[in-house]
């Protein structure tokens, strides 16, 4: 039984942060047991034969680490099933049959499990910025930001702000749901209508308009000066949409609400801890700032490996993971070169990389890097033997 799914609808959003941190910090001590899987297959991006070790809960986890690592379903073989105070263990004993070691644990138990020997990634990081002026100033900046206000004109789209009752169940059923499960199928995580009561209470739903036609629409609330974006949906789940700018409409026209609505700044919530992650590119577009928002990570991944090789440079060159550093956020990537990098290649991959935000960008070239090499503002090139294990990252400080 998924106790998640069964009991989120009938908590309240205000709430349900602390009260599913407080859950999975227990789940651990009742008697359960931690499976695990040993995943082999061809890895991201070039197909090279992977070997991963994978702890944590079952499900949602094993698909989504197949999904990140691997280009087809990996086979999967259980391995052990231990509780939590012999993980630690268990998963030292194991590291050197694998390529790469992804554990999966809730933030409060993390902290002491993975403490050395391990990047502590967040499930979940923030993008947030500050509210906007005005309507030009949103054209001021990224290009790509300025042909996606074109395409908002080309399709006339316009913005209605409702705080109507009858519009939550509108949004939810109409907008939300079919959105969710268009996206992302089998791994859709939707959260109850009756949690988000309070929230359109105390905010309302922004409305994107064509003509009289709603065809999108976000759930907002004013939270201490910061708009919340809770949730999104386009009419139908209806994927053309995205493509009609649609979503553009409802960024660009949050952003803009939220100086309506008394706000010095509009938080855009979750996004994967990638710097690949297509959803974190996009909200950057719209002018996110990384953050790492504690109440989002009820959960963290610790990775580790027992040496550098040629599938952890595809999978961190695929993914570049950004990790908790000294307290920041930090990012780490790799080169895949056929010789020594030079210093316009740093400079390239970093400049496609980088999120404001950020701490550091740490790149390893896999041939080392030319005889005075420097790295742009923000970057530490690194060489193999320098990250032949984790530990070079390890954070030393607990959150």
């Amino acid at each position: 039984m998924n106790v998640y799914s069964v009991l989120s609808p009938y908590i309240p959003l205000p709430i349900s942060d602390s009260f599913w941190r407080l859950y999975l910090g227990l789940t651990p001590y009742l008697g359960l047991r931690i499976p695990i899987l040993r995943m082999t297959g061809p890895a991201r991006p070039r197909g090279r034969n992977a070997r991963v070790l994978v702890a944590g809960r079952p499900g949602w986890f094993n698909r989504y680490i197949s999904q990140l690592v691997f280009l087809s379903p990996p086979s999967i073989e259980t391995v052990a099933a231990v509780p939590i105070w012999k993980l630690r263990g268990r998963l030292r004993d194991l590291r050197d049959t694998v390529d790469l070691t992804i554990a999966l644990a809730d933030s409060s138990n993390a902290a002491w499990l993975f403490a050395d020997g391990y990047l502590v990634v967040p499930t979940w990081v923030g993008m947030r910025r500050p509210a906007p002026d005005c309507a030009e100033e949103m054209e001021l900046g990224r290009r790509s930001r300025r042909r996606e206000i074109q395409r908002i004109r080309h399709h006339a789209y316009r913005p209605f702000y409702s705080r109507a009752p009858g519009d939550l169940a509108d949004f939810y059923h109409g907008y939300h749901v079919p959105m969710c499960h268009s996206r992302y199928g089998e791994d859709a995580f939707v959260q109850g209508e009756r949690s988000y009561r309070q929230v359109h209470a105390r905010g309302g739903i922004l409305w994107i308009r064509k003509g009289e036609e709603r065809v999108a629409g976000a759930l907002l609330e004013p939270v201490d000066g910061v708009l919340q974006s809770w949730a999104f949906g386009m009419r139908g789940g209806d994927e053309a949409l995205m493509k009609q700018g649609v979503m553009a409409a409802v960024y660009l026209y949050a952003c803009l609400q939220a100086r309506v609505l008394g706000c010095h700044s509009i938080d855009f919530r979750a996004s994967r801890p990638f710097l690949s992650d297509g959803v974190l590119r996009y909200k950057q577009k719209w002018g996110g700032i990384l953050y790492e928002r504690s109440t989002m990570m009820y959960e963290d991944m610790a990775i580790a490996w027992p040496r550098w090789g040629q599938v952890l440079s595809d999978v961190l060159g695929e993914l570049s993971v950004i990790f908790r550093d000294q307290g920041r956020l930090s990012a780490l990537s790799s080169l895949d070169t056929s010789e020594p990098a030079s210093s316009q290649v740093a400079a390239q991959r970093c400049h496609q990389l980088w999120v404001p935000g950020l701490h550091r960008l740490y790149l390893v070239s896999g041939c080392g890097w030319q005889p005075g090499a420097q790295p742009p503002p923000g970057c530490q090139l690194l060489r193999p033997e320098q990250v032949e294990t984790p530990a070079v990252f390890c954070e030393k400080t607990r959150r």
